[in-house]
């Protein structure tokens, strides 16, 4: 898996930041000082897109409209009992149904989707209760987001971050559907140069074969032209990729980017079938240019260092599976 988790149009998904409390306000300050206040984002991410506050809010209404059709008794007593509902403080209930009166993406997210959606039923507040829905021991603690179900849990990204929260609930979506993205050519700018070599996994070669055509790969790279790499200090990537196809496909993106790159065919003396297509060798290249084109092809590292632009004082990025947002 790539530094880079995915592409959005122009954004880098570079993973899933671990903050949201106290420590969010200096994390957000060295995201600036890193990329520039205008080109990275916190946003959440459903399936190939990154939702705007209108979408997000449609996922959690919907979310809540499905789980009171499911438990109408739940749907019926919040009717019955309730005058008005808030999150965590009467203040909330100045949000009524129109979530663009708050200033935070989340907080009171949910009592303005719940208001919505009995209105969208066309029902109405009937009790005398003002009813908290956030906290274990608030007495609509079921209405929480960390109990209802989300509306498409298969959606929710994966490996799951596992938290407080019900497996499959809305604040599962929120925990793990968060993302950071950055503008790709400020990754560019960013990004040191590196030499990777890329093999094919889907054949048989031996360790020593392996190795072989990985130095081939290599040396053909450098008869392209005078290759400025020291060696020494500055150790060669290693990537395997699942077909010929993505082989390929790699190599002619490379060319038609005008990246310095090789095609390696095997002689077919050994292990192979004469002619056969083995690897691809890139360089030297930003990190960010190859990163791009190994998650486009589907390739995997054996040997890579961690991008400088994936690694922060104040928080930390958790992977999950690119190949959910091809």
């Amino acid at each position: 898996m790539t530094c880079i988790q995915a592409f959005i149009n122009d954004w880098a998904i570079l993973g899933r930041p671990s903050f949201l409390g106290p420590p969010k306000k200096s994390a957000l300050i060295e995201l600036d000082r890193r990329f520039g206040s205008n080109n990275w984002l916190l946003s959440y991410q459903f399936d190939k897109e990154l939702l705007s506050k209108d979408s997000l809010m449609k996922l959690v209404e919907r979310s809540y409209s499905l789980f009171f059709k499911t438990n109408p008794e739940v749907f019926k007593w919040l009717l019955s009992t309730t005058k008005d509902i808030h999150e965590t403080a009467p203040l909330d209930m100045n949000t009524t149904t129109d979530f663009s009166l708050q200033d935070t993406t989340i907080e009171r997210l949910c009592a303005v989707a719940i208001r919505r959606v009995v209105k969208e039923m066309g029902c109405s507040f009937n009790g005398t209760q003002l009813l908290q829905i956030a906290g274990e021991n608030s007495n609509g603690y079921v209405l929480s987001v960390v109990n209802v179900p989300f509306c498409e849990p298969e959606k929710i990204l994966k490996p799951i971050i596992k938290g407080h929260w019900s497996k499959n609930s809305i604040a599962s979506f929120f925990h793990n559907n968060r993302i950071l993205a950055v503008k790709f050519r400020t990754l560019q700018k960013l990004g040191d140069n590196m030499v990777g070599i890329v093999l094919r996994k889907d054949i048989h070669m031996g360790k020593g074969k392996f190795s072989t055509q990985a130095a081939h790969a290599l040396v053909s790279l450098i008869s392209e032209g005078e290759l400025e790499w020291d060696f020494h200090s500055q150790p060669i990537e290693i990537w395997t990729t699942c077909s010929e196809e993505n082989l390929l496909s790699i190599y002619r993106k490379a060319r038609k980017s005008k990246l310095r790159c090789s095609l390696i065919q095997d002689a077919g003396k050994t292990q192979l079938k004469p002619g056969t297509f083995t690897a691809v060798g890139l360089g030297v290249v930003n990190e960010a240019l190859f990163d791009r084109l190994m998650i486009l092809y589907d390739s995997t590292p054996l040997e890579s260092k961690t991008r400088a632009y994936c690694f922060f004082d104040t928080f930390k990025l958790f992977p999950y599976h690119s190949s959910l947002t091809r």
